[in-house]
């Protein structure tokens, strides 16, 4: 249910297309209308066009996904962008204001075949996996956790979180898992009664508006009891932030709130160096790509003790991702890196394993 004064796009997640009814699609070049006529004679399927250049189709619920597997086999990738799509079922009128909630005909397919993530999401069946973030210098002490988010198939096994990410882009659900992702982080943190800090993946791309979008989060900790000092909100895929001034407005909005930020795979190009340096977040975490194999490559190692050094001289905390060897670790030792994360210690788990020390 949608609580009071909440955005209905924010916590409601959209369906695909079901049921008997009309689908009107918006050709963006001849040829493509064509082809989209084609296969709907050739399915017997009535059309008529209901407005200028916009084509209807009736059809009932099993045309509609036949139709759709149909143009998602015919169409390129881009006239299936391109083409505006929107489907309403029977009784519904088409009206300008309709047509303003068209989507591409990719995202309409997409959103088909990705029902079972819509349904992981409606159903609450996400959950998560915990990996330690330890002391450098102690690995018996931890420090905080990092959520993992995960789920399962109808058979029991778990589904791929790239599998998971990929359904969400291409149906443009990616806020929709982005906020499940941090409401399920926080239920389950709960569940497992987990001390320290708690790290939380977020995707900047994913939120439009901070004073919306991220009320249901602010109300989850707050239900939950955890003073948002523990949480720490962690900025993913910093190479594809774009528009600086928005992620700061979402960060300024973390802060006022009481959670820690933090930013993920520095060393991975140059935005995020350029992140670190205007948004100096309370924590940074070094690139697992540059953490590989660090001991015995001199190019990494200069690139890093540059990277280390000035997110210490920003008064930044730092960690380590992504540790598979002793090797690697010595070196991140001798370089007073602060926390440190891996399978060197452990792998993450529900509930989370306890990180294994190389020293002891």
């Amino acid at each position: 249910m949608v609580q009071k004064g909440a955005c209905p796009a924010c916590e409601v997640v959209p369906k695909g297309p079901s049921g008997k009814g009309n689908l009107y699609v918006s050709p963006p070049v001849p040829h493509t209308r064509k082809k989209i006529m084609v296969a709907a004679k050739a399915a017997s399927l009535s059309m008529d066009e209901s407005m200028p250049g916009v084509l209807g189709i009736h059809l009932d619920a099993r045309q509609l996904d036949d139709l759709l597997r149909h143009l998602n086999g015919t169409l390129s990738r881009p006239e299936r962008e391109e083409c505006n799509a929107l489907f309403l079922n029977e009784g519904e009128e088409l009206t300008l204001s309709g047509l303003l909630q068209a989507r591409p005909l990719a995202v309409m397919t997409a959103r088909m075949e990705g029902e079972w993530l819509v349904q992981l999401m409606e159903d609450d069946q996400l959950f998560a996996h915990f990996h330690p973030i330890v002391e450098m210098n102690d690995p018996d002490r931890v420090f905080a956790h990092e959520c993992l988010l995960r789920a399962r198939d109808d058979k029991g096994g778990l589904i791929s979180p790239a599998k998971i990410f990929a359904a969400a882009n291409e149906a443009d659900l990616m806020f929709h898992l982005d906020r499940a992702a941090r409401l399920t982080a926080i239920r389950d943190a709960v569940r497992y009664d987990l001390a320290g800090k708690i790290f939380i993946n977020f995707n900047p791309t994913a939120i439009y508006d901070p004073a919306f979008c991220l009320q249901t989060t602010v109300r989850a900790t707050q239900d939950a009891g955890i003073d948002p000092s523990r949480l720490v909100f962690e900025v993913i895929e910093s190479e594809e932030v774009r528009d600086v001034d928005h992620l700061t407005s979402i960060l300024d909005f973390y802060r006022k709130a009481g959670f820690g930020v933090a930013l993920d795979d520095l060393g991975s190009g140059y935005a995020s160096l350029n992140l670190l340096s205007s948004l100096r977040p309370d924590y940074v975490k070094f690139d697992r790509e540059l953490v590989r194999d660090i001991d015995i490559n001199p190019y990494k190692q200069k690139v890093f003790i540059k990277l280390a050094e000035m997110a210490q001289d920003l008064g930044v905390l730092t960690v380590a991702e992504g540790i598979e060897s002793e090797t690697e670790w010595a070196f991140l030792q001798a370089h007073n890196v602060d926390f440190a994360q891996g399978f060197l210690f452990c792998k993450p788990d529900a509930p989370p394993q306890k990180p294994y020390n190389p020293a002891s």
